[in-house]
């Protein structure tokens, strides 16, 4: 069997497999990067989705700014607007004044495989669709996994490797996901005396979280050996 997951590229071939019909919204999502670290947490505008600089987080040493989103049609040829910039960036400093003294470093992009919701991608979900393309006429075994984000890629993929599973004729083995009890023997850390897990518990909750659960994992295990 075939299973599709090419992303954003999954675009040109469904259309070259014959397949036009398709929820796929290949959308361009810009951020900008500042040189310090303006925040200590995620700081969100709550309003409807709209065109940028509703979100200021921070990461390491440095501020993201984000965020634009245009939905594309070739995800190798699209470009940042120097005015949508600047209109997130005037959005951004309502929420963290500095900002508006500050130069930014740098600008990054990335094209997303979100699935089509409505004609405004500021509005398309964020969740995730396992299509099987034997249904629309074409042989069996040809998969299309479409959407989700970096959160959802383990569910993602087991979903997919699931789908893969029975149509090969095997049975995967359900697992149930018990986060409450991981959960809560990580907070019992919380205010133990152990300066290194208080250290790195700081950081719970915000985009540092990432880089910092593998150390703080290690950490925790050979805690939870001793």
């Amino acid at each position: 069997m075939v299973v599709n997951t090419t992303g954003p590229y999954s675009m040109p071939i469904l259309k070259a497999s014959g397949i036009e019909d398709f929820p796929l919204a290949p959308t361009a999502g810009s951020m900008v990067v500042y040189g310090g670290r303006y925040v200590n947490s995620v700081i969100n505008r709550m309003r409807e989705p709209s065109d940028g600089g509703d979100i200021v987080l921070p990461y390491g040493e440095v501020s993201v700014v984000g965020t634009i989103a245009t939905v594309i049609e070739d995800p190798d040829n699209f470009k940042v607007h120097e005015e949508d910039v600047a209109m997130m960036l005037d959005e951004a400093k309502r929420m963290v004044p500095v900002i508006g003294a500050m130069q930014y470093k740098r600008i990054y992009s990335s094209v997303r495989p979100l699935i089509r919701s409505s004609d405004d991608p500021r509005k398309a979900t964020r969740s995730f669709a396992i299509i099987d393309h034997g249904t629309s006429g074409l042989p069996p075994g040809f998969l299309s996994v479409l959407g989700g984000k970096f959160t959802t890629g383990r569910l993602v993929g087991y979903e997919a490797a699931r789908h893969a599973s029975e149509y090969s004729g095997f049975h995967v083995k359900d697992v149930e996901f018990d986060f409450n009890t991981t959960y809560e023997r990580f907070l019992s850390f919380r205010g133990g005396g152990d300066r290194a897990v208080d250290s790195l518990l700081l950081h719970f909750g915000s985009t540092d979280q990432e880089r910092l659960m593998p150390a703080l994992a290690f950490l925790l295990s050979r805690r939870l050996m001793d």
